[in-house]
């Protein structure tokens, strides 16, 4: 560091468990942790002369990782909405069928972080040019994957969020439950979707998931660390509070349409967002439905007394929809009128 140098001798690598080697105290390749400040709350104490103890890494290892820095940003660094992730795979045990595996990644024309995917479906899923997910979901499980988002800015390198053990099964997951929450007609031919004046499809994209959860924005707040719990959740099938969730959803639905908005395509994009996460069982609604979509007296009375015609919740939200619309300015029965909107459209 400057001009003096930081190390240990007779020491153990905290890499290649080698013993009684030399290793260096600031072993740069990634800067996830700084030995600058007095404070930092690490092994070495204060004492700059002890920062060996922190991530103790002999020369061999030291090349090694330099090295492997320059592949991963090479074949294995993507972005995703906007953020950048690494994908590593490893290999479950040696293999020539590996050899599928290593050319995606490395083979000149067949690399993935090299080709330019342009298949609508693959491009729809996260919205983003370099789309590998597909391609991984046909392999067979000969090898797990962890993705690790990351920031990297003035030399400091922060892991946001890390998903590992994922295999070939879980990205095909992924598809399946995209094309099951698309597959609802409510989805489709819908004005303005996607061109202004024009009817289309509504596609489920993780774009729609940022809709909610903003990264990093001015206006509504950075919820990138939400975005990412939604995106491991996805990832790993694995369970996601549904009371957040919803809780978000409904209050970026009520903010936008208090300030005269139109939010049509907001409550459709909320509704697929459940449906994919619902497919993926990473969410389970409410068990007691009535009470989750009970409404003021006077609207229930309404619905009992012309029963015949309000026999689906379909006809309800449509309902409540043109209720909405002539709601009075109040916020708190606006809010009342969406929530209740939007509950019936789940249900």
């Amino acid at each position: 560091m400057g001009d003096k140098v930081y190390i240990g001798d007779n020491k153990t690598c905290s890499l290649c468990h080698r013993d009684s080697v030399q290793v260096w105290g600031f072993v740069s390749t990634y800067n996830f942790y700084t030995a600058k400040t007095e404070l930092a709350p690490l092994a070495s104490g204060f004492n700059r002369k002890e920062a060996w103890k922190n991530y103790p890494v002999c020369e061999n290892c030291a090349l090694k990782l330099e090295r492997a820095k320059q592949f991963n940003d090479r074949y294995l660094h993507y972005k995703f909405c906007g953020l950048d992730y690494y994908l590593i795979p490893e290999f479950l045990k040696v293999s020539e069928a590996n050899n599928q595996i290593l050319e995606l990644f490395t083979d000149n024309g067949k690399s993935i972080g090299q080709m330019n995917m342009t298949r609508k479906h693959i491009v729809n899923v996260s919205s983003i040019e370099d789309e590998v997910f597909d391609l991984l979901s046909d392999l067979n499980n000969r090898a797990n994957y962890s993705i690790f988002f990351f920031d990297a800015e003035n030399a400091k390198f922060s892991i946001l969020e890390s998903i590992e053990g994922l295999f070939p099964t879980h990205f095909k997951a992924l598809f399946n439950a995209k094309d099951r929450a698309e597959k609802h007609s409510v989805f489709k031919n819908i004005k303005g979707i996607n061109e202004k004046g024009v009817a289309g499809t509504l596609e489920f994209t993780y774009s729609i998931v940022k809709d909610f959860f903003p990264i990093k924005s001015r206006i509504e707040g950075d919820y990138t660390e939400a975005f990412l719990k939604i995106v491991q959740s996805t990832f790993q099938q694995k369970q996601y509070d549904y009371d957040y969730l919803s809780h978000r959803i409904m209050s970026l639905i009520v903010s936008r349409f208090a300030k005269g908005e139109f939010i049509d395509h907001l409550v459709l994009k909320a509704f697929q967002i459940i449906l994919f996460m619902q497919e993926l069982k990473c969410i389970d609604f409410p068990t007691n439905k009535d009470q989750e979509v009970s409404l003021d007296t006077k609207y229930n009375d309404f619905f009992q007394e012309h029963a015949s015609y309000f026999n689906s919740n379909a006809k309800k939200s449509v309902f409540l929809t043109g209720v909405l619309n002539e709601a009075a300015s109040s916020s708190t029965v606006r809010s009342k009128l969406v929530f209740h909107a939007f509950k019936l459209l789940i249900y």
